[in-house]
């Protein structure tokens, strides 16, 4: 995946905060000062000394060492809603002596961020004119675009009384594409006739009888392939070239109604999405219409175009949308008759079309068309695929007791209803350990075994 790089540049802005550390040492040196200035004891004035140049320390020493500080960024273009991805940052110590330590470096974002939580990135050194490298992982939880506007680089070394920030400015934009869904290979729609409209020719070679051109004869061309009037013209023997048919055209239709929920919307997004990349990689043609009406992409093959496509989806109905075209965030109002005709008109008998509809109700679409449905996102999986987490109905709110329940069993291991909680879960797998382990189950099976009580053999009817 490409990258933006952001060259190392200096700060745009520093200041410093005195953290409560900071606070109550300064506190307790005040009144350090004011006994031994009252009690004129030697040993508060060693103290308050101390106090003193701790103070100092933290505010001279890593004020020093923070200014020759150069930050650069390396983010990717585009993420995946639900998938990790990484921020590098290129760390340039540009101190001829002084080191850094303890550096955290965090993200500030701009407006309602797909990201949960900003990332953040830990280095504990940054030698003198070198330059390391930090990583943040960060996840996106919905689709959209990422707009990065600076990066903070914050120490608190050595005693940490005071917090050193400097400030970059390095903007930069991630779009967040659909999540990812795998389909199954035999989604893929078909024409309801051959043939292409009479319009299309051959754009490569390729095996197939429609013509593309002439070229020279090579050794080990077939005989059939000579061009006998040419090369009659000419002094050599001319071949024809054959032309690979055009790509089949391929109609993917969102339809995506006002009332639709937004977990159906983001299901059916990211099945459009899906259909998209399967078609692109099985070379078709694939076009694109959004609420017939309102965003129509016509038909074009090849990855980059898929692309412009995912790209399309990523940020339709989202604020950065709404932002671009002036208009606010939310379900646009249903097209009118005539321009749903109008996108029907686009569509001909040799076209294929499928429609993802986020609900279940059928918007009018051609008699030949494939309908694939939000909710039944799961049918059409790749065999061993899942849906993704983000994709999936949000988990009920967590009550207290079960929270407190959770938190004990997690760091004490002891369910607080007094069952204590072990590894093995699987009572199959419980029994076969114990009766692999030669201790004390093995020893009460065999006494239980031996002072079980032996069948009768007398025979029915026989005298004791």
């Amino acid at each position: 995946m490409k990258r933006q790089t952001a060259s190392t540049r200096p700060p745009s802005s520093r200041h410093t905060v005195v953290t409560m550390a900071g606070l109550l040492h300064g506190l307790t040196t005040l009144f350090l000062a004011i006994g031994a200035i009252n009690g004129q004891n030697n040993l508060l004035f060693w103290a308050f000394g101390l106090g003193l140049g701790g103070i100092l320390v933290s505010g001279i020493f890593s004020g020093s060492g923070m200014m020759g500080l150069r930050l650069g960024r390396h983010t990717p273009h585009t993420a995946r809603a639900g998938e990790p991805m990484q921020f590098r940052y290129e760390v340039r110590n540009a101190n001829r002596l002084m080191p850094m330590f303890g550096l955290s470096i965090a993200e500030s974002t701009r407006g309602a961020s797909p990201l949960a939580r900003a990332p953040v990135a830990f280095l504990h050194n940054a030698p003198a004119r070198r330059s390391p490298i930090a990583a943040a992982p960060a996840t996106p939880n919905r689709r959209g675009v990422i707009s990065i506007k600076s990066v903070a680089v914050a120490s608190s070394f050595p005693l940490g009384l005071m917090r050193k920030i400097m400030v970059f400015d390095l903007p930069a934009t991630i779009t967040v594409l659909p999540a990812r869904v795998r389909l199954r290979d035999d989604l893929v729609p078909r024409p309801a006739r051959r043939g292409h409209g009479g319009a299309a020719t051959a754009t490569a070679i390729g095996p197939a009888d429609e013509f593309f051109g002439v070229r020279e004869y090579v050794p080990g061309d077939s005989p059939r392939l000579v061009a006998w009037r040419p090369s009659a013209r000419s002094d050599t023997l001319i071949v024809r070239q054959q032309g690979a048919p055009p790509p089949t055209i391929v109609w993917v239709c969102l339809d995506l109604p006002e009332h639709a929920e937004a977990l159906q919307r983001e299901r059916a997004i990211a099945l459009a999405a899906a259909m998209i990349e399967l078609l692109a990689q099985r070379g078709a043609s694939v076009g694109l219409i959004v609420r017939p009406g309102e965003a129509t992409r016509l038909p074009a093959p090849g990855a980059w175009h898929a692309r412009r496509l995912l790209h399309m989806l990523a940020v339709w109905g989202t604020e950065e949308q709404a932002e671009a075209k002036g208009a606010p965030a939310g379900p646009a109002k249903p097209p009118s008759g005539a321009a749903r005709a109008f996108d029907h008109a686009r569509i001909r008998p040799d076209h294929a079309v499928v429609v993802v509809h986020a609900t279940r109700e059928r918007s009018p679409s051609v008699p030949w068309a494939s309908h694939l449905y939000a909710d039944d996102i799961a049918s059409y999986l790749a065999p061993g695929d899942t849906i993704p987490e983000i994709l999936l109905p949000p988990a009920p709110p967590e009550s207290r007791r079960d929270k407190w329940r959770r938190l004990a069993r997690e760091f004490f291991m002891v369910d607080p209803v007094g069952e204590v909680v072990t590894e093995a879960t699987d009572p199959d797998a419980a029994r076969d350990e114990s009766n692999a382990r030669p201790g004390r189950a093995g020893r009460r099976s065999a006494a239980s075994a031996r002072t079980r009580p032996a069948p009768s053999r007398q025979r029915e009817g026989a005298s004791p």
